[in-house]
């Protein structure tokens, strides 16, 4: 559960030298989890009444060399990618099973307990102050950089296949939408956890079909923002259907034509990604409820299965397998998605820890705490 880690950054300000003996003035210490977060190439810094433009990173000193900034009146944002796993049951590490349970008509398949969140900064974008017109864009070497590795509470649930297979086969505007959702219930979990804002966070991992080249399905993720976590998260468990409803209540009461702040764009999650498919994000929505299985859709639902290429008998053949399904029992469907998230864990696993090792070799351990 120890953050990502090493000493701190040191924020150099190079405008009058290259360092400290001809001129450079230490403006900062950054501390090591989530400093890249807030010290990336390209990025506006502000400290006390001035601006400072960071142009390299020492990943050697663990310095981020920058100047003055000549860009006035513009900010930076940086872009990101989250990786979530969910973890099996380590007595050795403390760490316990996950629980699940069966939420809303639908029988969703929940579950809640520790997972491994690995943040990387991918890119920046700089916009005016003013009217927030993008000025310029910039894109990291891949895999980008590494900001926060860490262990926490989280809950996820998995994309309903009715949605997948039928309702929304454009696989650019799922994944808009299932980013929409998870939104809007990063948004909303506050009122649920009395927390800030910034405390819970959400991710989505897009499961692939076995020829790979298109989705096959999803599971969305919430999370404590804080290495360790405090248990915020894990609320929304016991409430999920209810936030769900009030995520779709929100949705469909929002006056806008394809997502705003006020709905699909609230939480901020993967930036650009999310809020420009209102309408398919509140087709997940209404999936997550099982408004089609309720006796006064089942006629909606069959038709609409066959307009999509399937047939009512097979959509009742989902409906009974999802039904009969305890929370310890996976569907087939669940249970492909679980050897999926495995099968990829192992190798996002894998890299991280090389990356790790590399890190520890070169920097003491940090005891510094979260951000």
């Amino acid at each position: 559960g120890a953050p990502s880690g090493g000493e701190p950054w040191t924020l150099l300000d190079c405008t009058h030298g290259g360092c400290v003996k001809t001129g450079a003035k230490v403006i900062e210490k950054v501390e090591a989890h989530r400093a890249m977060s807030r010290v990336y190439e390209g990025c506006v810094y502000l400290f006390q009444d001035r601006q400072y433009l960071v142009e390299a990173l020492d990943e050697r000193t663990r310095t981020a060399r920058c100047r003055t900034n000549s860009h006035r009146n513009e900010t930076t944002h940086p872009k990101s990618h989250e990786s979530v796993t969910e973890l099996d049951a380590d007595p050795r590490r403390g760490i316990a099973a996950p629980r699940r349970r069966r939420v809303g008509y639908a029988n969703v398949r929940c579950s809640v307990g520790r997972a491994r969140v690995v943040e990387r900064v991918v890119g920046m974008v700089a916009k005016d102050q003013y009217t927030f017109e993008v000025r310029r864009e910039r894109a990291y070497p891949s895999p980008g950089l590494l900001s926060a590795d860490f262990v926490t509470d989280a809950v996820w649930w998995d994309l309903p296949d009715e949605i997948v297979r039928h309702k929304i086969t454009d696989t650019g505007v799922l994944a808009r939408a299932t980013f929409g959702v998870v939104n809007l219930c990063v948004a909303l979990v506050p009122a649920t956890a009395m927390c800030d804002a910034r405390d819970v966070q959400g991710a989505v991992r897009f499961l692939r079909s076995d020829s790979g080249d298109e989705c096959a399905g999803a599971r969305m993720y919430l999370y404590d923002t804080c290495p360790k976590g405090v248990g915020l998260a894990p609320k929304a468990y016991e409430s999920l259907e209810s936030l769900w409803e009030r995520a779709l209540k929100t949705v469909s009461e929002c006056p806008c034509a394809a997502g705003c702040p006020s709905c699909t764009q609230a939480g901020g999650a993967a930036g650009g990604m999310a809020g420009s498919e209102k309408r398919a994000s509140r087709i997940i929505l209404e999936g997550l409820l099982g408004k089609w299985l309720k006796p006064d859709n089942d006629a909606r639902a069959d038709a609409d299965a066959a307009v999509a290429g399937g047939t009512g008998a097979r959509a009742e053949a989902r409906k009974r397998e999802a039904l009969a399904a305890t929370p310890e029992e996976a569907t087939a469907s669940e249970r492909w998605a679980d050897s999926q998230c495995k099968s990829i864990d192992a190798g996002v696993g894998g890299e991280n820890d090389r990356e790790r090792a590399r890190g520890s070799s070169e920097h003491r351990p940090s005891k510094l705490s979260h951000a």
